[in-house]
């Protein structure tokens, strides 16, 4: 009888407990949700995209092209002239601007302005992501590459973060960049390559000709004011999407002055190295047609700056 006793006891026990192990159990998944620092889950391979990758990438080859352009393509603070001969190892560029679905995945949370009302027929999660500081795509170059076994390019010290009022994303503002060219992971473009890759051997003012038109890209007279969902308007002879327009696009190197020497492979100071002029290319959905031209150079205050009109895209050696 006691033996029968002790076995209802420990039923009712067990039972008992089931609600609470189910509470720790939902705690635990949501912690791993929605954590940034969570380990992501395992890899599962993704239609087109090799080994798993999250992103889709397209192979750019090795070549020479003419940098620069006309006085037609100087912007308020640095030219784009002279124009000068540039030699390009090959590599590989993001098809598209990192989307919102695509940082959020890496991680954790979405920075961006534009998380709602998307354009009819738009997906909200393939809007390009913005807001961001050149600081924070380094980090999310870093942590891509983590999660596909790949090397980082970069190492961070000394980082400093900052929330906005209208956020929670916690921005790197200041940090101290150190880059090895010989690891096999994710990168900001350099100037010269987000140019070569841009152009796709054209030497006009847009890849889609020497004017701007609907099909150039996304930009004020045509975006209504918003970011639009990638991969929407002609793509170059490269297969790259949204090079014009949409959000203007972080590059790796600080502003400086073009010379009119023939340069290989040429990498310039990283912009936590001087703290100075940034540069950005390709134009956004709030910006006039000139800044959409293959040539032209946008320079920002430093690499702390952030705004709803700039994202960037990612390369590998």
């Amino acid at each position: 009888m006691n033996r029968k006793l002790l076995t209802i006891n420990n039923k009712h026990r067990i039972v008992a407990l089931l609600p609470v192990l189910a509470a720790l159990l939902v705690l635990f998944a949501c912690d791993n949700v929605f954590s940034p620092d969570a380990k992501p889950a395992p890899e599962t391979a993704i239609s087109g995209r090799a080994g798993g990758a999250l992103l889709e990438m397209m192979s750019i080859s090795a070549g020479t092209f003419t940098m620069g352009g006309t006085t037609a393509d100087n912007g308020p603070h640095f030219l784009s002239t002279p124009t000068h001969s540039v030699t390009l190892s090959a590599f590989k560029m993001g098809k598209f601007p990192v989307t919102q679905e695509e940082f959020t995945t890496v991680m954790g949370k979405n920075p961006s302005m534009f998380t709602g009302s998307p354009a009819s027929g738009d997906v909200q999660g393939k809007r390009p992501v913005e807001t961001v500081t050149w600081y924070d795509a380094i980090e999310f170059c870093n942590k891509l590459s983590a999660r596909e076994g790949l090397q980082s390019v970069y190492t961070l010290t000394n980082i400093r973060r900052q929330q906005t009022i209208y956020k929670t994303y916690p921005h790197i503002t200041y940090a101290v960049v150190a880059v090895d060219w010989t690891k096999n992971g994710y990168r900001l473009p350099t100037e010269a390559e987000w140019e070569f890759a841009c152009r796709g051997g054209t030497t006009t003012a847009y890849y889609t000709g020497a004017s701007i038109s609907d099909s150039t890209g996304w930009y004020t007279a045509n975006s209504t004011g918003k970011t639009r969902q990638v991969g929407k308007k002609t793509p170059n002879s490269r297969g790259l999407y949204d090079m014009h327009g949409n959000v203007m696009e972080w590059c790796w190197d600080t502003g400086a002055a073009y010379t009119s020497a023939a340069k290989t492979n040429p990498r310039l100071a990283g912009a936590s190295s001087t703290g100075g002029w940034s540069i950005v290319r390709g134009g956004s959905y709030d910006s006039a047609a000139v800044e959409l031209r293959s040539a032209y150079r946008k320079i920002l205050s430093g690499p702390h700056f952030f705004s709803s009109r700039v994202g960037f895209r990612v390369v590998r050696n």
